[in-house]
C-alpha cells in the first residue's frame, strides 16, 4: 500500500445513511487521478436524517473502510443537514482587515443560531457590481463538527479538513461538467432520507439546502438500478407514459422535490435573473436513475434532467474502475470524490475557492 502514502494523496470519506464510502485521489500529476474506491454498508437505522443513532455501528464501518485503504492520513470529511447553512450575502466595500468581522456581523442577521455556537467559513465571490461584493457563507453548529470529529477519532481517524456536503458535491460537479461555467444549473444529490440541492450560476455556487426527499420518501428505496459505465451519464427519455407508470404517491413526492428545487433556484439568483430556468438539473445518489425520478422532474419543471457521473473528466486508475463497475452506479460516488478532490480544487482552478470553505 506504499503507493498511497504520499502527501499528495487525499482521501474523501462519505458517511452516508446506508454506507460509508471512501475515494483516494492522487494529486501528484497535473490532473487528479482516482486510485481507489472502498465502500462498506452501515447497519440499517444507525444514521437517521444525518444524525448518528448507533455510533458503534458507524465506527465499525469506518474501521472496515480504513482497513481496506491501509492508510490514515490526508482525510477529508463533510457535514450536512439542517444544522449547516449555506447562503449568499452582499456587502458594501470594506477594508480587507475588517472583512472577517463585518462578515461575521452580517451573518448574525441570516443565521438562526447563536454565533458563539457556530463555525463560520466564507468565500468572496466575483464582484456583484454597483459597489458591492457577494460573499458565500458556510455556517455549521460547532457541536455537529465536534461530534463528527469525535466519531472519527474513535475509529482511529484524524480528519485534516471538515467540509460541507454541498461544497464537496460542487467540486465533483464542476470538474466533470465544465459547461456550468456559463449559465444556471442545479445539482440534486438524493440520499436515503434527504436530498441536497446545490444551485450554481456561471460556475459559482450560490446556495445549497437539504430537503426531506430522499429515496425512502420518494418510494425508491431498494429499487434495483442497473449500473452504468464510469464514462456514462444519462438523460432519461421523457414521455407521458413513463410518468404515468410512477405511482401517484411517488409522483406527488417527486413533484414536491421539484418545487423545492425551483424555490432554491429562485432564492439563490439575483433579482435580475429571477424567473430564469436552469439549463439542466443533474441528479446524483444511488437511486438518481431509479425509474420515474428524472422523467417526473423533467415533466414538471420543463428542463433537461440528467444523471450525473463524477468520472466523466476524472482520470481513473484501472483498479478503481474495477471496484466501481462491480459495486455502485457512478452517481453514488459524487460526495466522496468531491471530498478527495479538495487539493485539486485549490491548485488547478482559476479561482481557488476551496480553502475558506473549511468549517
Amino acid at each position: 500500500m506504499g503507493l498511497f502514502r504520499r502527501n499528495d494523496t487525499m482521501i474523501g470519506i462519505d458517511i452516508g445513511s446506508d454506507s460509508v464510502k471512501a475515494a483516494v485521489i492522487d494529486h501528484a500529476a497535473q490532473m487528479p487521478r482516482l486510485m481507489q474506491l472502498v465502500t462498506t454498508p452501515v447497519r440499517k437505522g444507525a444514521i437517521r436524517e444525518g444524525e448518528i443513532m448507533d455510533s458503534t455501528a458507524v465506527i465499525d464501518a469506518l474501521r472496515k473502510v480504513t482497513g481496506q485503504l491501509g492508510l490514515m492520513r490526508n482525510i477529508t470529511v463533510a457535514v450536512g443537514g439542517r444544522d449547516v447553512i449555506i447562503r449568499k450575502i452582499s456587502l458594501d466595500p470594506v477594508p480587507e482587515e475588517d472583512l472577517h468581522e463585518v462578515i461575521r456581523w452580517e451573518a448574525e442577521s441570516v443565521v438562526p443560531f447563536e454565533m458563539r455556537d457556530v463555525s463560520l467559513g466564507y468565500q468572496l465571490l466575483d464582484p456583484a457590481g454597483r459597489g458591492t461584493t457577494d460573499v458565500l457563507l458556510a455556517v455549521a453548529r460547532k457541536n455537529l463538527v465536534e461530534q463528527r470529529l469525535q466519531l472519527l477519532e474513535k475509529a482511529g481517524i484524524t480528519a485534516g479538513i471538515v467540509d460541507t456536503d454541498a461544497f464537496a458535491l460542487f467540486n465533483a460537479f464542476e470538474l466533470n461538467y465544465p459547461m456550468i461555467e456559463t449559465g444556471l444549473y442545479a445539482l440534486v444529490n438524493i440520499g436515503l432520507e434527504t436530498a441536497t440541492i446545490v444551485v450554481c450560476h456561471n460556475g459559482i455556487p450560490l446556495g445549497a439546502r437539504d430537503v426531506p426527499y430522499g429515496s425512502r420518501q420518494l418510494g425508491c428505496e431498494g429499487v434495483d438500478v442497473p449500473p452504468l459505465l464510469a464514462t456514462e451519464s444519462s438523460a432519461p427519455e421523457v414521455s407521458v407514459e413513463a410518468v404515468e407508470r410512477v405511482s401517484s404517491l411517488s409522483r406527488q413526492r417527486i413533484a414536491e422535490l421539484g418545487t423545492a428545487v425551483e424555490r432554491m433556484v429562485g432564492s439563490s439568483v439575483s433579482a435580475a435573473d429571477r424567473g430564469c430556468r436552469p439549463g439542466a438539473v443533474f441528479l446524483a445518489g444511488g437511486t438518481a436513475a431509479a425509474p420515474g425520478i428524472g422523467e417526473c422532474l423533467a415533466h414538471q419543471m420543463g428542463v433537461r434532467v440528467e444523471v450525473a457521473s463524477p468520472f466523466l473528466k476524472l482520470e481513473v486508475a484501472p483498479a478503481a474502475l474495477g471496484t466501481l463497475t462491480e459495486s455502485h452506479r457512478p452517481s453514488v460516488w459524487m460526495l466522496a470524490i468531491g471530498l478527495a478532490l479538495r487539493p485539486a480544487t485549490d491548485c488547478h482552478r482559476k479561482r481557488a475557492r476551496g480553502r475558506r470553505w473549511v468549517i
